[in-house]
Formats: C-alpha cells, sequence, structure tokens
C-alpha cells in the first residue's frame, strides 16, 4: 500500500525513470547483440602489427626474420598480409615460426599466392603451441620459387612486416561486458538509494565515484592512459625499495617480477595504445593467469623516470600491497589503480562536504570522464586534482563559512600548497584566490599578509627543495633540444628578445585550439587521446555543472562580489598563462606556430573557479535540484561506459 501511494505521488519521476531505463537496456542489449555474440568464443590475436600502405618485396633466395617475445599462453593460427598485386604468381613462400633461443623451427609452412586471402592469410599450426615470455620467437619468410613476393609493412613502420598472432577462442569481452552490467546494476542501485534517501552530496559522490572508477578501470586497461607505462614503473621501484628489493638493473631499468613482466609484454602485444577487443583479451587474460613472483635481470620494464616519488605515495602502497599478497601481473597493476582511486575519493569527500555552496558542482567536476579516467590511473593529476580540489574549496569555505582563521587552516593551507609544488608547481597560484578571504577574518590586514607570505615561502622552499633543476631548465638562455624531437625548442632568451612573436604564438594557440581544450578536460580525448565521448554527453555534462552552480532563491548564500570575480578571472588566467608557458618552453619546436602538447587535462583543476563566475542573482533557482543533478550524473556515466566499450569492440 506504501508503495502504491508513493508511486502515485510521484508518478512523472517514475515515468521519466522507466523510459531512461528502457532507453539504457536497448543500448547494453544492442551492444551485446552487434559486438559481443558475433566475436563471443572467436579466436583473438595474443600479438600483432597492423598493416599499413608500405610493402617489404622480398627477392629469390632472400629471407626475413622478425624477432619477438610473447606472453605466457598457447598459439593457434599465423596472419601474415601478403600483397597479391605486387607477388609472382608462380611464387612458392616458406613461412616458418621458431625459437630464438635455440633456433628450433616450430611450424613450417609453403605457400602459393593462389592460398593468398583478403587482407590476412592464415597459417594454422598444426597443434597448439605454447609460448612464453621467457623465451624469444621469430617469424621468418623465404622466397623458394618465383621473381618476387610482396608483404604488407606494420602501420609506422619501416622494417616489420604486418601480422597477427592467434590463441584459442576466447570469452574475454563477453566477461568484461558482464563486469560492467554488474557496475552499471550497482551504481544505479547506489544513486537510487542515495536519491530516495537524501544522501548528502559528498556520500553520493563516494559512493557512486568508487563504482564508476572501478568501471573505467576495467573498461581502460593497464597501460591505456597517458605515459602510464612512465609512472608505473617509478611507483614500482619505490615499492621495491620499500620491500628491501632490488629496484634498478645496471642500465636503470625498472625490475618487474616475471608475472608483470608477462603481462607488459602482453598488453604491448595486443596492440599499443589502440583500445581494440585485443585489449581486453590481454586484460582478463592477465587477470586470470598464474602468479610467478621471481625477480631477475631478464624482466624488465623501461629506464626509471626521474618524478619524485611522494607524487606516487597511493600508488606505491597499491603495489606493495599486491605483492605482499601475491597478486599477478594485471591484479597488482589494478591495486595500484585502486589505491589511487581510494585516496581522491577520500580527499573529494572533504572538500565537497566543507564546500559552503555548489557543491553538486564539485561534484560533476569531480566526475567528469577525464576526471575519473585520470584518478583511477598512474599519473601526476591523480593527485593534483583532489588536492586542487580541497585547496579552492577550503578557501572558499574561510572566505564564506570560517568565522576566523585559526592555526590550523594555515597548516592545512601549508601542506596542501606543499603537495601541489612538489607535483607541479605551476598550481601553486590556485592560492592566490586566498586573497578574497576577508582581512576580519584573520584579525588584521597585517596578519592576512603574514599568512600569505608564509605559503608563498613554504612553496618556494619546496619548488627550490625539488623542483629546482625543473625551474633552471625554464629559465635557461641556452637554447636546448626538444625531448621528443630532434629539433631545438623555444628558451627563456627567445621570450626576451621576441616578445611580440611570443605573444602572435599565444594567442594563435587560443584561438585555434580553445574548444578542443574545453572539450579534451570534460573527456573528448581520453586514453592517449584516442577515444572519447560524443558532443552530446560533452554537452550534458557542461549542462549539469552549470546548473550545479546555481544557487536557490534566498538560501542565504552571500552573494559573490565584483572583486571576488576579479580575483577569480586573475587566477585563471595567470593559471592558464603559467601552463602555456611551460609547455612554451619545456616542449615546443621553434618551428612551430602554435604551443605544442598542451592537453585539456591541464585546466581541469580551473573548473571548480568558475562556479564564481557563473554564479549570478540573475539565474536562480526555484528549489534545489542535487537530485536531479544526481540522476543526470549517473545516467550520463553510464552512456559514457557504452560509448567507450562499443568503440573498443568496433576496432
Amino acid at each position: 500500500m506504501w508503495f502504491i501511494n508513493h508511486v502515485k505521488r510521484n508518478y512523472k519521476l517514475y515515468i521519466v525513470s522507466s523510459f531512461f531505463l528502457l532507453f539504457i537496456l536497448c543500448i547494453w542489449s544492442f551492444i551485446y547483440k552487434d559486438h559481443i555474440k558475433q566475436v563471443a568464443g572467436v579466436s583473438e590475436a595474443i600479438s600483432r602489427q597492423l598493416a599499413g600502405n608500405r610493402t617489404l618485396e622480398l627477392q629469390q633466395e632472400d629471407t626475413y626474420r622478425k624477432t619477438l617475445t610473447l606472453a605466457d599462453d598457447e598459439i593457434t593460427i599465423l596472419h601474415l598480409a601478403f600483397d597479391s598485386d605486387k607477388t609472382d604468381p608462380n611464387a612458392l613462400i616458406q613461412v616458418s615460426f621458431g625459437n630464438s633461443n635455440t633456433g628450433q623451427v616450430l611450424e613450417s609452412w609453403n605457400v602459393q599466392p593462389s592460398d593468398f586471402q583478403q587482407e590476412y592469410t592464415g597459417l594454422s599450426f598444426s597443434d597448439p603451441v605454447k609460448v612464453n615470455c621467457d623465451t624469444d620467437y621469430y617469424i621468418s619468410v623465404s622466397l623458394l620459387e618465383g621473381k618476387a613476393v610482396s608483404l604488407y609493412l606494420a602501420s609506422g613502420s619501416e622494417d616489420t612486416i604486418a601480422y597477427q598472432i592467434h590463441g584459442n577462442p576466447s570469452n574475454s569481452v563477453y566477461y568484461v561486458y558482464l563486469f560492467v552490467l554488474f557496475g552499471i546494476f550497482l551504481l544505479l542501485l547506489m544513486a537510487g538509494i542515495s536519491i530516495a534517501k537524501k544522501w548528502k552530496c559528498e556520500i553520493y559522490f563516494s559512493v557512486c565515484a568508487f563504482v564508476v572508477g572501478l568501471i573505467m578501470i576495467v573498461l581502460i586497461p593497464p597501460y591505456f592512459t597517458p605515459d602510464e607505462e612512465y609512472h608505473f614503473t617509478i611507483a614500482y621501484a619505490e615499492s621495491s625499495e620499500l620491500m628491501g628489493k632490488e629496484a634498478v638493473n645496471s642500465e636503470g631499468q625498472v625490475l618487474v617480477r616475471r608475472t608483470d613482466y608477462d603481462y607488459y609484454i602482453r598488453y604491448q602485444n595486443s596492440g599499443g595504445v589502440n583500445l581494440t577487443r585485443a585489449s581486453y583479451r590481454a586484460e582478463v587474460k592477465g587477470l586470470l593467469s598464474n602468479n610467478d613472483d621471481t625477480m631477475s635481470e631478464d624482466y624488465h620494464m623501461q629506464t626509471k623516470g626521474g618524478a619524485s616519488a611522494l607524487n606516487y605515495i597511493p600508488e606505491t602502497l597499491g603495489i606493495t600491497i599486491a605483492r605482499l599478497l601475491h597478486f599477478n601481473g594485471a591484479m597488482l597493476f589494478m591495486a595500484g589503480r585502486i589505491s589511487s582511486l581510494l585516496v581522491y575519493i577520500i580527499i573529494m569527500f572533504f572538500a565537497i562536504k566543507i564546500m559552503p555552496f555548489a557543491k553538486m558542482a564539485l561534484c560533476v567536476v569531480g566526475m567528469f570522464p577525464m576526471t575519473m579516467e585520470l584518478v583511477a590511473s598512474y599519473n601526476y593529476d591523480a593527485i593534483i586534482l583532489p588536492v586542487s580540489f580541497f585547496s579552492i574549496a577550503y578557501i572558499l569555505y574561510l572566505a564564506y563559512e570560517a568565522d576566523k582563521i585559526k592555526i590550523k587552516d594555515f597548516i592545512i593551507l601549508g601542506v596542501m600548497v606543499c603537495i601541489l609544488c612538489i607535483t607541479k608547481y605551476l598550481y601553486m597560484i590556485l592560492f592566490v584566490m586566498g586573497l578574497i578571504i576577508p582581512k576580519e577574518k584573520f584579525g588584521s590586514g597585517k596578519k592576512k599578509a603574514y599568512m600569505a607570505a608564509g605559503i608563498l615561502i613554504i612553496g618556494t622552499i619546496c619548488i627550490l627543495g625539488m623542483n629546482l633543476q625543473s625551474v633552471e631548465n625554464f629559465t635557461s638562455v641556452e637554447v636546448q633540444q626538444a625531448s621528443w624531437i630532434d629539433e631545438p625548442k623555444f628558451s627563456f632568451s627567445y621570450i626576451l628578445t621576441e616578445p611580440l612573436e611570443v605573444l602572435e604564438i599565444f594567442l594563435r594557440t587560443i584561438i585555434w585550439n580553445y574548444n578542443y581544450y574545453f572539450g579534451a578536460a570534460i573527456g573528448r580525448s581520453l586514453g592517449w587521446l584516442n577515444f572519447g565521448i560524443s558532443e552530446t554527453l560533452l554537452i550534458g555534462f557542461v549542462f549539469l555543472f552549470f546548473f550545479g552552480t546555481l544557487k536557490k532563491y534566498n538560501d542565504g548564500i552571500p552573494e559573490v562580489r565584483i572583486s571576488t570575480r576579479i580575483c577569480t578571472l586573475f587566477c585563471i588566467g595567470l593559471t592558464s598563462i603559467a601552463i602555456f608557458m611551460g609547455l612554451f618552453l619545456g616542449w615546443t619546436r621553434v618551428s612551430s606556430i602554435v604551443i605544442e602538447g598542451i592537453q585539456g587535462r591541464y585546466f581541469l583543476p580551473l573548473f571548480p573557479l568558475l562556479i564564481l563566475i557563473l554564479q549570478n542573482k540573475t539565474l536562480v533557482l526555484k528549489r534545489h535540484i542535487d537530485y536531479e543533478i544526481m540522476a543526470g550524473i549517473t545516467l550520463l556515466q553510464i552512456f559514457v561506459f557504452a560509448e567507450i566499450f562499443r568503440g573498443a569492440l568496433s576496432q
């Protein structure tokens, strides 16, 4: 009876909810029918190099040999991409697959042009061949008879032929699909309870962000966020030192366990940074693989980077716990990601809790697709974002709610500025917002000046102590080479001698790319900037953020003063200039007419400041719409999952 009365009172809500649930059901049903059902149980590539447009021609008695490393698996089919138009119709080609270490031929085929198939020609092994990451293997192609044979080269390569090596049939994408569906059910359940029980915004965020983060961790497999290998190896090396184990070899390469190396090879062979079905096969196969804690010089990754270990405390703890519990390589990688996610949620819980107004706007920013991808992976932003959001929320709390500034407030802000200056010191500029705190809360203008000076001194000490070399590189007047290409980059002396040209480059960069930066910050460009959300979802997040900034009529929130808006605009502008300047001096070639290397995610810490710009007395709400925004965030996240997953399965 209670339920029937509740439905009668809220029938509009139930009608709308039913419509969206039906829509969600249709989307995921179509994904299953069009993508999952067709490939479930089908053999997937465990190692591949996709074909490009260029070819390699072999003459009679020529031999091509490619050495490769494979993860622990069984292989059943070798696919090669022959160019039939450039191959002699009378050619006889010998293809061999063998053990490079021993020279043993594991399988050999004689192929004629009449055997060629469209795109890739499949060569089946007589029996499945067991391979492992301890052994190097080779593919050999020889022309025994005829004038020439032509093979397609891998895309972007000048000496590696295109190939695909398939293993046994796999249901990996089906398992990922089931996990995502379970996550969506859990997300809808938690969001529904939050709305029905009228949970506070910070509780809704904590519960739902954790579920969303877990789904993103699976949908975007290990190594698929920018430079994640670089950040992972630093955290792993710190874990080894924490456990009293050798961290790097004589060449500075990070030593890992055999199981970690096996998963690393599995990722590389699945297609690298391109998110496809093969990526999910590698992920699931890695999660289900056996653990081998063996460490030796044979199992290593890239050279350890020079970033401070303090940037990776959550990830290092997650990796260490995983090693103590003997997790396999894929599980260990995800343990570090989950640790990062948990720290983010804890900090954001308090940031939203102390936010004096527009809590839902901060909640929306905290659950942007880009934000969730970053905080659930290995990178600087996993600590920069929550600390930046908390710092802004705390300053607004001091400005609008606190009765007076206490010593503990100085300590908290000092810790926050210290963390940001160690991680990326340009975000220290965010503390300019402290100027909006009324001097009366300090006791006098002199005390306010003392606290500001104290924060500045703490930040300066941290910068000089942890990032002095970086500062010297940026301010050097000598012309240096760009780290990513063999060309000189801009120097500080160029700014001094050609200020107008520098201004032109800055303005051109903004005018040409502002739309890209804004969209990418929300989630238009995820992963290695090779997939993302649609414009429709982008607009949806923008609308939710905007409505989250609006205040309710007569809710008692003080109006944002003109001086506060000016200070906010100054802070946003100065931070943006610092971001542009950092990439101008640290990354951009002198031959470029725009600043290179700028990504939208660099501007994410500035989004909460937009609350002070957008909030006004002209557009106000008649009532709070927090729970409607919660529902909107939840639905948008489900559509985000669908777009990412469907995009990967289409590759």
